[in-house]
This record gives structure tokens, C-alpha cells and sequence, in this order.
């Protein structure tokens, strides 16, 4: 089903969600023995590089936007601690 492409990512950053949120309440830690939540994000990670073969983007467009991105909110914390 072609539709997966797009449906498969966004059930693995659900799941990733569910663990996060339980982070935040306490009920799991946020450290490397918890082995769910490292799976949940290995599991979004696989789906944003199929994402980005399936796209075609390469890395460097990658590194490029995210330089630009980490700029802009390096510049907004410097703006806000002034």
C-alpha cells in the first residue's frame, strides 16, 4: 500500500509520543536502560531515513536546513536572554 510511506511514520512517532509522555509523568526514566523507548526512537529514525530514500533528499540538504534551523533558534535563545 503506497499510503504506508506515510502512515507507518506517523504511528512510530505516536508510539514515541505515548513514551515520552510517560517519561514526563514519571512512570518510565529517560536514560539508556530504557530499552522501549531507545526502540521507539530507532524506530522513528528508520522511518525518516526511508522517508528521505523514498523523497529523495540527500544529507547535505539535510545538514543545510538543520544548520539554518539550529541559527535560528540559537538567535531566538540569545534574543531571549537579553
Amino acid at each position: 500500500n503506497e499510503d504506508e510511506i506515510y502512515v507507518i511514520p506517523i504511528e512510530e512517532m505516536s508510539e514515541l509520543t505515548q513514551h515520552l509522555t510517560k517519561c514526563i509523568r514519571n512512570k518510565e526514566s529517560f536514560d539508556n536502560d530504557n530499552i522501549e523507548l531507545l526502540e521507539e526512537l530507532v524506530d522513528v529514525q528508520i522511518c525518516l531515513d526511508n522517508l528521505k530514500i523514498a523523497f529523495d533528499i540527500d544529507d547535505e540538504l539535510i545538514k543545510t536546513i538543520t544548520d539554518i534551523k539550529f541559527e535560528r533558534i540559537q538567535n531566538k535563545i540569545i534574543a531571549g536572554n537579553q
